[in-house]
């Protein structure tokens, strides 16, 4: 039994190093851009951005109606009896489900651009620099799709530096572009976001055609459209709840308050988001293996490497939070001197993400063993959490009360997730 542990833990942390390294870089590109436009633009213009970005992340998900995952596992599946009709069928229905749903919600976006920058956010730079933004839905929502495409293809770099690492990168570089040879503003780094997406869908497209070509999959082929939606539509509420729990608390800021506070907020919660690598480096590695030993019927050993990946967590995130508590100041700092300000908000939103943290394995268990209901139940009720205490706590505590309501919707997720756990399979998530 010891030996047998043991192997499933090396396994998942040896299959975790590329990932990880990966997503270490991406996520440190994506702070590096964070803190460069919040030193080119100041508070307020960084808010402008945010507050933008947080509608067109949501719309994003939308707009892929939950297919990238839904793809990742019938793709996989295919491939692994050999059925490449199979893929070309649902390649072909997942570009056209996906291309009509962006491009609706991006004419939509066009549309009511004006009215939610003048009677909702009461910002003059917002509706432009969300019409551009508005733009990139249909080219980032098929890098989601091309990223799980590449892992079912078992190209794992590829899914990784196709969903983080290049979108951040293009990002930095256009955004150094800006600042050196021309006049930058928020319309113009919208500008600029939706080029990166731009560039990244063309390469991601090129080189799945190059993977087509080597796995001999057909331009042609059928797949069943409804077993696609009856599949994908679940996993795209789950996928909005977890988008709207990351960005409740800025829409509610920008609602209540001005740019500036939501661009202080936003420092704040990019600076604790780098706990979130930790998270998705060893829980991505290890969900297959929860899923397969629940599959056999190994629940002690399944018991035993779910807390052993959750001390991993518990370990790594705990330090990782110490040093936000103590160095809050300092790490803002490097955004500019008018964001310290945000330090009480650090502090709070590092404590909430570290009981998310040490518990998020309860979550992966959950969506591997089948319990997905249970999983969106607890999703749902963290995000209307959240949503009420922001909605209480903002409009007089400003960027504090918002990150009481993200605190708390962060922890409350996985604490759920964990106590549901225990409760429907015996499996407790610490040592």
């Amino acid at each position: 039994m010891a030996s047998e542990l043991r192997h499933h833990i090396d396994e998942i942390l040896r299959g975790a190093f590329v990932t990880f390294a990966l997503r270490i870089i991406g996520a440190l590109l994506n702070f590096g851009f964070f803190i460069l436009l919040a030193r080119f633009l100041d508070a307020d213009g960084a808010g402008v951005f945010f507050l933008t970005l947080s509608i067109i992340a949501l719309a994003v998900v939308v707009g892929t109606l939950g297919i990238p995952i839904a793809a990742l596992r019938f793709a996989s599946a295919s491939i692994s009896i050999g059925d490449m009709q199979a893929i070309a069928g649902l390649h072909r229905l997942s570009r056209r489900n996906i291309a009509l749903a962006s491009l609706s919600l991006s004419l939509i976006l066009l549309i009511i651009a004006p009215w939610l920058g003048d009677y909702v956010f009461h910002e003059p730079a917002f509706s432009p620099t969300l019409r551009w933004m508005a733009l990139v839905l249909l080219p980032a929502s098929m890098v989601m799709y091309y990223a799980e495409l590449f892992r079912a293809v078992q190209h794992i770099a590829a899914s990784n530096i196709t969903q983080t690492v290049g979108m951040h990168a293009l990002n930095v570089v256009l955004l150094l572009i800006g600042y050196y040879f021309l006049t930058l503003s928020e319309t113009l780094v919208g500008a600029f976001y939706t080029l990166a997406g731009v560039l990244l869908c063309l390469s991601a497209s090129l080189y799945w055609r190059h993977l087509k070509k080597q796995a001999s999959i057909p331009e042609y082929g059928s797949f069943d459209h409804g077993l696609l939606m009856r599949i994908s539509i679940p996993l795209l509420w789950s996928q909005a709840l977890t988008q709207a729990l990351y960005w409740i608390d800025t829409l509610v800021i920008g609602a209540f308050h001005d740019a500036e506070a939501v661009g202080l907020y936003n420092a704040a919660m990019r600076s604790v988001m780098l706990i979130i690598v930790l998270e998705a480096a060893l829980n991505s590695l290890a969900s297959p293996k929860f899923s397969a030993l629940h599959h056999v019927g190994e629940l002690v050993v399944l018991g035993k490497v779910v807390r052993r990946t959750s001390a991993l967590l518990l370990v790594s995130g705990g330090l990782f939070t110490l040093g936000f508590l103590i160095a809050a100041d300092w790490i803002l700092l490097i955004f500019g001197e008018e964001f310290v300000r945000a330090a009480p908000a650090l502090r709070i939103l590092a404590i909430g993400m570290f009981l998310s943290v040490a518990t998020s394995a309860a979550s992966q268990v959950l969506m591997m063993t089948g319990h997905e209901r249970l999983h969106r139940r607890n999703m749902m009720i963290a995000v209307i959490v959240s949503l009420i205490l922001n909605l209480l706590l903002v409009p007089s505590y400003g960027i504090v009360g918002a990150a009481i309501g993200g605190a708390c919707g962060f922890a409350l997720r996985n604490v759920l997730a964990a106590f549901t756990v225990q409760r429907k399979m015996g499996i407790r998530m610490l040592p």
